[in-house]
């Protein structure tokens, strides 16, 4: 009987959790569209979220965020970088934004995750369970780099739809001029959790 009381409890503090990340994240989408800084402007233009259930009715949530580096987007994120550091940014700040303010053909993106299970928080390398791609059209790429970023204040300050338990990365695949010029695509996410998409359009 009282195993049974606790993992009842125990459910619903899980479910408690996750609908507050969930809300927690929506509210941001949504106040971030009256933000007055033209960077967040442009920071909400080019992402989005995506949401889904997997693994069992109450074991995992999945949630992600994915930032598109556009040129809008890069040159956005510099005007605000310089106006945050009017006199100069020290090596730390330089060595953060640097990705993010550097001319690049590659499609780069900034992507949050959140899982119950933490494995499924994994991007790249040996211990990831998810195949990340680029889908533009027919032509799907693969990334040619998954960095691990350790979130501090400083991406925080860039990118305020973190929460505490996300974790980051910045995924670069290979060059599409059809995305420079304006052709939809989504970043997907498959494994055995399911199938995962965010589309940007």
């Amino acid at each position: 009987m009282r195993f049974a009381k606790l993992t009842r409890l125990f459910a619903f503090l899980t479910v408690t959790v996750l609908f507050a990340a969930a809300a927690s994240a929506e509210s941001w989408k949504n106040s971030l569209i009256g933000w007055n800084d033209p960077y967040y402007k442009v920071l909400n233009k080019n992402t989005h979220r995506g949401v889904a259930l997997a693994l069992g009715y109450f074991e995992t949530k999945f949630i992600w965020f994915a930032t598109h580096k556009s040129e809008a987007f890069r040159q956005a994120y510099t005007d605000f970088f310089n106006r945050a550091y009017p006199t100069g940014a020290p090596p730390l700040a330089d060595k953060l934004g640097a990705p993010w303010m550097a001319a690049s053909p590659n499609q780069e993106f900034f992507i949050a995750l959140y899982s119950k299970d933490k494995k499924l928080e994994i991007l790249g390398g040996d211990e990831s369970l998810w195949d990340i791609s680029l889908e533009v059209g027919s032509q799907v790429y693969k990334p040619i780099l998954v960095e691990n970023i350790e979130t501090s204040p400083f991406e925080v300050r860039f990118f305020p739809y973190i929460e505490r338990w996300y974790l980051t990365y910045r995924v670069v695949f290979p060059p599409d001029s059809s995305v420079d010029a304006g052709a939809q695509f989504k970043i997907v996410l498959n494994s055995v959790a399911g199938r995962n998409e965010i589309k940007f359009k």
